[in-house]
């Protein structure tokens, strides 16, 4: 509820809505109006007006915006918005830009970082984007059964996963879209008096933002997690039909916690004085305890063939029951997954560690393990289930991880119809709206052609929900057969709306 208090200042003071393109003012008549009755008058020119509003600036949030407005040009850029709870893309590709003494900043992926060409989503898209990408393991070799690369910069250094976002972004913002930053979602409610009138797929929607921002729009997309699609207002429209409020809001992620943890050095001294450069090492005995791969983390090349800093990642591991808890005291913000520590006590144990680890590799190459200069930092993405940015988790998670229970609130529902209700949530009720949901945590897991998982898992079902509800073909840059297998056969294709134009 908003207090007098708060409308007043409203009043005095506006609610400010910063975004590349677009600063609005809200009057304290609309917040009022909007605390005491949960709608949103129409029309006004206090609401933002957007034909399209795509909300979450995550892999599908950024593709479904760019295909419309740019790759495609279905939509008019300029009505066009896409909205972003944070302050700038990615998601849970999540890339980190480190600043070293020497050379570019160092790139460490600490959520999302790397595909298979198989994943035409997003493979095709990224050499589209003509972007480089050599193998992630320097002798191509498979790694979950696959050939698997990473986007690279001109040297072949990391450029980070989230780049292929970060120029959809780009191109959006040339071609006129709008986007607006550090806007969260808090509801989408009917427009005013429509509560027993229905205005049929054409009607706008109210879109209410943690900021005050308020916005309409014909059509919505969501590429939100399901933390903030829980934390959306109750009577928000994609929660009324009760199979849809079930799938979309009661299904709970079991609670598994995700590590990754990078050590960054000036000189990576597993490749400068060991000359290891791909392979796995693991020290589960005591803490802190180890589960890392050589290859995984970022080393910048400098000019001559020198080698400058380096990241070696020392756990990447999935767990429920605490085995990698030790690293969690060092958390600096448990809302966000990120953790950038220079804390002397978790630098010195952890190189301690390394050191005590690698001593008989030190040994057979005659170097001196104390001569080795300490980390300069920790970079850490913990992901769990709480706050903003969680760890993926589709509902039926148990098909990928047999050893996972069932999650009761499937019952016995079929993938079509789990798709259809978490994709297009209004559409068994007798008012339809156009609004849809693409994420990773409302994938249906192992269904639909070769693909496997990560990014892809919320690609598919925004190019299905592209072509089913916007009448996009087929990109011309995408392989024909994976759309056919992979794309298209991503749950049950339903008849076209007349009412989209």
């Amino acid at each position: 509820t908003v207090s007098r208090q708060a409308c007043l200042s409203r009043l005095l003071f506006g609610v400010a809505s910063m975004s590349l393109r677009v600063t609005f003012r809200l009057t304290f008549w609309l917040a009022c109006v909007v605390a005491a009755s949960g709608h949103f008058p129409l029309p006004s020119e206090a609401l933002l007006t957007c034909d399209t509003a795509v909300v979450g600036g995550g892999w599908a949030g950024v593709y479904a915006a760019w295909r419309l407005a740019v790759d495609s040009a279905a939509v008019r850029p300029g009505e066009l918005c896409l909205f972003e709870a944070r302050s700038g893309v990615g998601g849970r590709t999540y890339s980190v830009h480190l600043d070293v003494s020497e050379g570019e900043p160092l790139v460490v992926d600490v959520g999302a970082y790397r595909f298979s060409k198989q994943q035409h989503l997003p493979a095709d898209l990224i050499l589209h984007l003509n972007l480089s990408s050599q193998c992630y393991k320097p002798d191509c070799a498979t790694e979950d059964n696959m050939t698997l690369y990473r986007i690279v910069d001109d040297d072949g250094d990391s450029r980070g996963y989230d780049t292929a976002m970060r120029v959809m972004v780009e191109q959006l913002e040339a071609a006129g879209a709008r986007l607006f930053f550090n806007h969260e979602l808090t509801a989408i409610l009917r427009p005013a008096g429509a509560a027993s009138t229905c205005l049929g797929e054409a009607s706008p929607m109210h879109l209410s933002f943690r900021n005050g921002a308020q916005v309409q729009a014909r059509s919505v997309l969501l590429n939100i997690p399901r933390n903030e699609i829980k934390r959306l207002r109750e009577d928000s429209l994609i929660f009324d039909s009760p199979l849809s409020a079930r799938l979309l809001r009661n299904c709970t992620s079991i609670p598994l916690m995700a590590f990754k943890v990078y050590v960054v050095y000036e000189d990576p001294w597993w490749l400068t004085k060991l000359n290891i450069s791909e392979g796995y090492f693991s020290s589960p005995d005591r803490e802190p305890r180890f589960y890392g791969r050589y290859h995984d983390g970022a080393i910048r090349r400098l000019p001559g063939g020198r080698v400058g800093a380096g990241a070696l990642e020392v756990l990447y591991n999935y767990t429920t029951d605490g085995t990698y808890d030790w690293y969690l005291k060092y958390r600096q913000n448990k809302s966000d997954p990120l953790t950038i520590s220079q804390d002397p006590d978790l630098l010195s144990k952890v190189h301690a560690r390394l050191m005590e680890f690698h001593a008989e590799s030190f040994a057979a190459k005659h170097v001196n393990a104390s001569a080795i200069s300490p980390p300069m930092k920790v970079v850490m993405g913990l992901w769990g289930n709480v706050g903003f940015l969680t760890n993926p988790m589709p509902a039926n998670v148990d098909a990928q991880f047999r050893s996972y229970p069932k999650e009761a609130c499937l019952g016995s529902i079929s993938p079509d119809q789990y798709i259809a209700a978490v994709s297009s949530p209004t559409d068994d009720l007798p008012c339809r709206h156009r609004v849809f949901v693409a994420n990773d945590d409302y994938f249906w897991a192992t269904y639909s052609g070769s693909g496997c998982c990560w990014a892809e898992n919320s690609l598919k079902p925004a190019e299905k929900l592209l072509h089913d509800r916007f009448a996009l073909a087929k990109p011309t840059w995408l392989d024909a057969g994976y759309y056919a297998s992979d794309v298209l056969r991503y749950g049950h294709t339903p008849e076209p709306s007349l009412e989209w134009v």
